[in-house]
């Protein structure tokens, strides 16, 4: 759930106001890897420790030494079963039982340059469409908005969620979502606009929650909560709310709203002349 907009202290001032230099950027463990091999000065492999290591000296991610070696080879992982799936080249390919290097080791330098200026317009596009999505959402009518919400209920394993009531900008659905083992009675409070919304819808939801004898709730919400909004919604468990960004990432997620494409783009197979080579 995003934060709700603040007015927080400039980056790089002081409470006095005197600059200070801006604090490194926390990193994702696949990406935080990605930025430690990047930096290495010969290229060459690195074992996961030393990788988690480095990443924590540079202050790139959180959390102590042997959490972050052991979370890091399944990150890794992931991310490459991910880029296999979109049909991109893996940013990292492992050299040995615990080792890593750059996938892109050993490439032409004008291929290797026209893959980064690929992934980058790809990165651009991708931006381009969260903003798109985010801006259509905040301009939809109620009724077009409250069927797009009940797709994505679906989507999430809600079926046939029955309309409770509709209010005042607002719409109440119920249903039971499959959750593991367990049947999870929701309530949804649906709200479509560009308007902030208020703490009291938060306490509105609530209220619902415990008079019609639901187990949970979620919001979901094309604008951005308030910060008495947020507060309320996070002092007490058992809501769950996607505004704004998070709901934009929702829709994704699910393919709503959205479609996927993979484009016929054929990649050097590095690894294979790298084998051949080694192998002779």
């Amino acid at each position: 759930m995003p934060s709700a907009a603040e007015k927080p202290t400039q980056p790089g001032a002081a409470p006095g106001g005197t600059p200070q230099p801006a604090g490194p950027r926390l990193m994702t463990l696949a990406d935080a890897a990605y930025d430690v091999l990047r930096g290495s000065s010969d290229g060459r492999p690195l074992a996961g420790r030393q990788i988690a290591e480095i990443a924590l000296k540079r202050r790139l991610v959180r959390g102590e030494l042997n959490d972050i070696a052991r979370a890091l080879r399944g990150a890794l992982v992931r991310e490459q079963r991910q880029r296999d799936s979109e049909g991109l080249r893996p940013r990292m390919r492992t050299t040995g039982p615990g080792q890593y290097a750059l996938g892109e080791r050993k490439l032409e330098p004008e291929l290797y340059t026209a893959e980064r200026d690929l992934m980058d317009r790809l990165s651009r596009t991708r931006e381009a469409t969260r903003v798109a999505l985010r801006r259509r959402l905040r301009s939809m009518a109620a009724g077009p908005f409250e069927l797009l919400m009940r797709l994505v209920l679906e989507r999430m394993g809600m079926v046939s969620p029955d309309l409770i009531k509709r209010g005042d900008g607002v719409a109440y659905f119920g249903g039971t979502l499959l959750r593991g083992t367990r049947q999870i009675r929701l309530l949804v409070a649906i709200r479509p606009g560009d308007s902030e919304i208020p703490r009291e819808a938060i306490g509105e939801l609530r209220a619902g929650i415990r008079m019609r004898g639901f187990d949970e709730g979620l919001l979901l919400a094309s604008a951005r909560l308030s910060a008495a909004a947020l507060a309320e919604a996070n002092a007490l468990p058992g809501i769950d709310v996607y505004d704004q960004d998070a709901l934009t990432e929702l829709l994704i997620r699910h393919q709503v709203g959205v479609r996927r494409m993979l484009l016929p783009i054929e990649y050097l197979d590095g690894e294979l002349f790298n084998e051949l080579t080694d192998a002779s």
